[in-house]
């Protein structure tokens, strides 16, 4: 099994999403990646931020939360941090993704958007604190 990270990072009352442009479909994800071999969750975030969205974060001790994903023949957890820039300001590395940019967007918008992984309504629940546990178990996504 695959493990993704990724990062919830918050400003003023938005979200910091990266989005890439599949066969014509823009798809938005949060930031982050996959683990390498001996890699910790969390230096593998921090490492991540700064590969591919130049910035230094700190982030959260626990996982907000987490859900496996079964897409393609390809079994990946995804493990969802709070993490907080500390320096820098977000700027698209294209050496380490293929993004083709970033944005903050609204919270509310969440569930308007081709978000991978499809975690939108985990992320209000989060927000509102009414997510009753860490593990979300099945994430439903489709692929694009």
């Amino acid at each position: 099994m695959k493990v993704r990270v990724a990062a919830v990072i918050e400003k003023d009352e938005k979200v910091l999403l990266m989005h890439y442009n599949y066969s014509g479909t823009v798809v938005h994800n949060l930031p982050g990646g996959n683990l390498e071999f001996g890699e910790k969750m969390r230096e593998c975030l921090m490492r991540e931020l700064i590969e591919e969205l130049t910035i230094e974060t700190t982030v959260s001790e626990e996982p907000i939360f987490s859900g496996e994903m079964h897409l393609n023949g390809q079994d990946t957890l995804h493990v969802i941090y709070r993490a907080e820039i500390c320096s820098g300001e977000p700027v698209i590395n294209p050496i380490e993704t293929s993004a083709e940019g970033f944005e903050w967007v609204d919270f509310s918008r969440l569930r308007e958007l081709n978000l991978y992984p499809n975690v939108s309504e985990h992320i209000e629940k989060w927000k509102s604190k009414m997510l009753d546990q860490p593990f979300i178990g099945v994430i439903n996504q489709q692929w694009y």
